[in-house]
């Protein structure tokens, strides 16, 4: 499987260990605003933080996204 995504993602910008901390949606891009103030504009972002720190992305973001997001809970180990 990691044959594959390394295959699809060949050209794509990737970046790695940044931290997002908004984003904002305008005319069919994204504007991600990092925690250094740079901004990055793309037509789609994957989000592969946990969903709580996904959920506090997208609450201090102009993004809808599913309410129900909210409602899921993690169990401690």
């Amino acid at each position: 499987l990691t044959q594959v995504a390394k295959k699809l993602s060949q050209e794509l910008n990737i970046e790695f260990n940044r931290k997002i901390t908004k984003l904002i949606e305008h005319e069919g891009l994204i504007e991600v605003i990092l925690d250094n103030n740079e901004t990055r504009t793309c037509r789609h972002v994957v989000m592969t933080a946990p969903l709580p720190q996904n959920l506090e992305i997208l609450k201090n973001s102009q993004i809808t996204y599913p309410v129900d997001l909210e409602k899921i809970k993690y169990a401690p180990c």
